[in-house]
């Protein structure tokens, strides 16, 4: 399929195992995304489909494969930069393309536009390769669409609690509504910006509009809602828990099918490290080094050291921190680069995942010593092997109860700070950032003895 899905197998098999018991006929999805849901169910062979979204992704997506007309013109300022696209916009096949390479192309701003937060070489150079092979990959991704062996009954552009209202109660309905509106209302802004398009009106999607779509979805014969916190008003419709991973966001599944509650969760595997820890009278020693280890490695080590009520995602490389051949810590990066990167930070850059110190050893401020060691000269040598290109930067998230997080001050420069609802640790959700390669590791560990010994 032209356009991936991307929950977890844990949740498909769940969804797919709840459905089971209903009828068949139509399903009606609450924002169909990159239509995710609707593609798991469809192998039953069994359902039929209306679909619902107010992104110009999922509405030239629903519209296409629901028969109805795009209507997606180029506006006349962006002609100058994107004048390239326009004649592929004049067939469905073309208009749907366009904007699935968009929403690739675009996802770090625009072509010259040089207010751009993001606008770097790099970048530039990414945009220009899709420039330059315009012509072949529309008619690539036109072929995927054609030959996609997928059908919407129909497709509606517009509010999700207004849609309920319209659709009859005999039905079935499932959502996973999006978790913070404000990052689904800006996923696509840069797509949209450029284009003419027939966008729909619809409300915020606040926890008031919430309320109300979970008191219609109730009306339905059958239900479905997915969640990333708990719904108290749903307790007891809870039908299924799934993590993606042993430290992942926990997603709470509510429906009215009569069937026992389920826990879905990976098994981790992992490997000993051979190493031994540093001590409360092991000492640092004249050197630090950092290797890289498996992922394996690494999970055996998360699940010893960090603290179990920080939650993670899936990490895709991992390094061990070491002096005097005990551990000192570790940290782990995610597979992309960061699309989104703050003024402040040079680009390209990678995410900072999770790093940790061991808790044995006498030093209260080892933490440190990982971050130092991150941020060296060979790490960054290291992860630029891995990723074919250079690297500037990581940066990473916190939660904390205060406005600051005493373990990246001095280290990293705060890029954001915000009040958070989430279900994580702490009262503020803390974005950090910091340039890779100050120093060689020699010289950084000169740094910790000196400011954190």
């Amino acid at each position: 399929m032209v356009f991936k899905g991307s929950i977890p197998a844990e949740l498909k098999f769940l969804i797919s195992e709840i459905t089971d018991n209903w009828d068949s006929g139509l399903v009606n999805v609450g924002f169909s995304g990159n239509f995710t849901i609707e593609r798991v169910l469809s192998q039953k062979n069994r359902f039929q489909f209306y679909g619902n979204d107010v992104t110009i992704f999922s509405c030239a997506i629903g519209r296409y494969y629901a028969g109805q007309d795009l209507n997606i013109s180029l506006r006349d300022e962006f002609r100058g930069s994107y004048g390239f696209i326009e004649k592929h916009l004049k067939t469905r096949e073309g208009a749907l393309a366009t904007i699935l390479l968009c929403s690739k192309m675009l996802q770090f701003g625009h072509i010259s536009n040089s207010e751009s937060k993001l606008k770097n070489r790099y970048y530039d150079r990414l945009q220009k390769g899709y420039c330059n092979n315009w012509d072949d990959l529309i008619s690539k991704t036109s072929a995927k669409i054609t030959s996609a062996d997928f059908i919407l009954q129909n497709f509606e552009s517009g509010d999700v609690v207004d849609w309920c209202d319209s659709l009859p109660t005999d039905s079935q309905f499932i959502s996973f509504p999006p978790f913070f509106s404000g990052d689904y209302n800006e996923q696509f802004k840069s797509v949209a910006d450029i284009f003419h398009w027939d966008e729909p009106d619809y409300s915020e999607f606040n926890d008031e509009r919430k309320v109300k779509m979970i008191e219609k979805v109730q009306t339905f014969r059958h239900w479905l809602i997915g969640s990333h916190i708990k719904q108290p008003e749903l307790k007891d419709n809870l039908k299924g828990l799934v993590r993606a991973t042993n430290r992942g966001a926990s997603i709470y599944i509510y429906g009215n099918t009569d069937s026992d509650t389920k826990l879905v969760s990976p098994f981790q595997k992992t490997e000993p490290m051979g190493i031994p820890p540093m001590m409360e009278y092991d000492e640092i020693g004249d050197d630090v080094k950092v290797f890289k280890i498996t992922l394996e490695q690494f999970y055996g080590l998360r699940s010893q050291y960090m603290n179990h009520n920080i939650v993670v995602g899936q990490a895709s490389n991992a390094w061990l921190v070491v002096s005097n051949n005990k551990i000192v810590g570790c940290f782990a990066i995610l597979s992309e680069m960061s699309r989104s990167v703050p003024a402040l930070l040079p680009s390209p850059t990678v995410y900072l995942l999770s790093d940790f110190a061991v808790n044995t050893s006498q030093y209260k401020k080892l933490s440190k010593l990982v971050l130092i060691a991150l941020l060296s000269k060979e790490t960054k040598l290291m992860m630029q092997d891995i990723f074919s290109q250079r690297i500037m930067s990581t940066m990473t998230t916190a939660f904390a109860e205060n406005s600051t997080s005493m373990k990246y001050r001095g280290l990293f420069s705060l890029l954001s700070r915000k009040e958070t609802t989430r279900d994580q640790t702490g009262k503020y959700q803390l974005q950090y950032g910091a340039s890779l390669g100050q120093w060689d590791l020699k010289e950084g560990l000169a740094l910790w003895k000196k400011n954190y010994l």
